[in-house]
Parts: structure tokens; C-alpha cells; sequence
């Protein structure tokens, strides 16, 4: 692993998780890069470094997309 947030560049090393780690059912590599608007090679996956504050502002990210979705036909309905 590259001891450094692909992102951020903290280089915190407690703090640090692979990308590929980090990854779960709401953050996806396909948002990682919709949200950052860096596209990540699948051969980088494993060694490129998340820092655990770029995980939780990116699944926020796409908690707050998936409920601005959610919430659109509601308002179309509304409007």
C-alpha cells in the first residue's frame, strides 16, 4: 500500500485503509470516481490508500445523491 490518501494525501498511517477495503454496498468504486472526479484503475485498487475522513465525506456524498434520487418524484408530485 502506498502510505498515502489518494485523495487527501494524509499520510496518517492509522488512518489509512486501501481503496479497496473501503468499498461496500453504498460506496463503489463507480462513485469514488463520480464524487472525486479521479478514474481509479482496477490494478490500483490495491495499493492506493483511503483515509478513513475521504470515506465518510464520500459515502456522505452518496447518501445525500441517493436521497436528492429518492426524493424527486416526491417533489415532482408536490410540484
Amino acid at each position: 500500500m502506498f502510505p498515502i490518501c489518494r485523495f487527501c494525501l494524509c499520510d496518517n498511517e492509522t488512518r489509512l485503509d486501501l481503496i479497496a477495503t473501503s468499498l461496500d454496498g453504498s460506496l463503489t468504486i463507480e462513485s469514488v470516481e463520480r464524487f472525486t472526479g479521479i478514474q481509479l484503475h482496477h490494478e490500483e485498487h490495491g495499493s492506493y490508500a483511503l483515509c478513513r475522513d475521504c470515506a465518510e465525506k464520500l459515502k456522505q456524498s452518496v447518501a445525500f445523491r441517493d436521497n436528492c434520487l429518492a426524493n424527486s418524484a416526491l417533489f415532482e408530485q408536490l410540484y
